[in-house]
Order: C-alpha cells, then structure tokens, then sequence
C-alpha cells in the first residue's frame, strides 16, 4: 500500500474496481481490511470513482459480493471526492436478478452491453465529482 500513492500521485482521477476475483476463486478473508488499507494508502486530493463489484449468477458468491459492496461503498462516502458506482443498481433486472443481456453466458463476465452501461455509470461519476 505505501508505494501505491507514489504510482498514482500525479493522477488527475482514480478509477477502481477490486475485490470481483478475490470472490470468485474464495479468497474473502481480511478482504474488508485489505479494502481499508487501500482507500488509505490512496491520494486524499485526488478524486476517486470506485466501482462495486458486479453481480454474478452464481447466488453463492451473492451475499459475500453484497457485504464486500457495502464495505467499498462505506469508504467511498468516508471520503471526499469519491463516487460510488453501484454495480448492481446498474446490471439487475427487475427480479433482481442478474440481466442476463448484460452478462456472457459464463454468467460472471459482463457483456459488450453490461460493460457499456458500467462505462457510461463511471464516466457519469467522473464527471459528478470533478465539477
């Protein structure tokens, strides 16, 4: 973490998204630890779009990629200039399900469709919080 300001130290913008493979292969422990040392070790003047972790199909990963989106959206808001991108409010249909023209059929990865949508939800942060 220490070094990781100096890499981004002269960046007009943060964008972030982390956490999504530690999930899917089961790596979770310490991972809201590791997700605060982060948001600490980042540039407090630069300003930061942090992006929660998509959903998946697989209802398993669902409740750890909710608290772990809970974790990330607590420092975002503990933080000047950041915006939360709510990943889920942006690719669930309305059964509250993943949209399953937003996914690959992997059902994990998102589509040429699910990453426009995101893309568009970043770069609308962006611009929220650079004004």
């Amino acid at each position: 973490p220490g070094t990781m300001s100096v890499q981004v130290s002269g960046a007009r913008a943060i964008v972030l998204m982390v956490g999504a493979d530690d999930i899917w292969r089961g790596r979770t422990a310490g991972l809201p630890q590791h997700l605060e040392h982060l948001a600490a070790a980042l540039p407090k003047n630069v300003p930061l779009v942090w992006s929660g972790i998509p959903p998946t199909n697989d209802a398993r990963l669902a409740a750890v990629e909710i608290q772990t989106n809970e974790v990330i959206q607590t420092l975002c808001a503990a933080r000047a200039g950041c915006a939360y991108v709510d990943t889920w409010k942006l690719l669930m249909d309305e059964k509250g399900k993943p949209a399953d023209e937003l996914l690959l059929a992997d059902g994990v990865h998102m589509s040429a469709t699910g990453y426009r949508r995101w893309l568009r939800a970043i770069d609308y942060a962006l611009h929220a919080i650079e004004q």
